[in-house]
């Protein structure tokens, strides 16, 4: 399971993964994971599109689909916040056979077991499959901890001091 920062203001709320290296961190939110698995799977299989979005008719297969299901956080411990992706990929093949799309399974149980997204590790957990209508669909959840940093704001606004001093008694 991952570390990260998140960093709370009025306009947005940032998440900053942070490595086991201990210096590098990347900006992390629900679009840049979910942008992350769909270029993990770009650059895993060549030849097969991927999109995010419903593909609309005239695109060929092969070609994966993938869905974010949903996106869970939990509260831990005072600012320690527990992150869970649910996602689906699924896969429309060429040839259409069931065997095929078992042989797909096999490669995303070993592309998503470990990846990397903007230099942050990351596992596939839950993994499953299924076969219907010779379509694979693929499940796996990413979880991540954060931690709410408190913005920095001032404690007061300006203060003026004004006294006099008093010699003798």
């Amino acid at each position: 399971m991952e570390s990260a920062f998140i960093v709370r203001s009025t306009a947005v709320n940032t998440v900053f993964n942070h490595t086991k290296g201990g210096d590098y961190m990347s900006e992390v939110t629900i679009n840049s994971i979910r942008k992350g698995v769909i270029s993990t799977l770009h650059d895993h299989f060549d030849g097969v599109t991927v999109s995010g979005e419903e593909i609309g008719q005239g695109v060929s297969a092969p070609y994966f689909l993938v869905h974010l299901l949903s996106c869970r956080q939990d509260q831990e411990l005072k600012r320690r916040y527990h992150r869970i992706y649910r996602f689906e990929v699924q896969h429309i093949a060429q040839s259409g056979t069931n065997a095929d799309a078992h042989e797909m399974a096999e490669r995303l149980y070993s592309t998503l077991d470990s990846f990397t997204i903007d230099g942050s590790a990351y596992n596939g957990i839950h993994m499953h499959h299924n076969v219907a209508d010779q379509v694979l669909h693929f499940f796996f959840d990413l979880e991540i901890r954060i931690w709410l940093v408190e913005a920095d704001e001032p404690k007061m606004r300006t203060l003026t001091e004004e006294g006099v001093i008093k010699h003798g008694s």
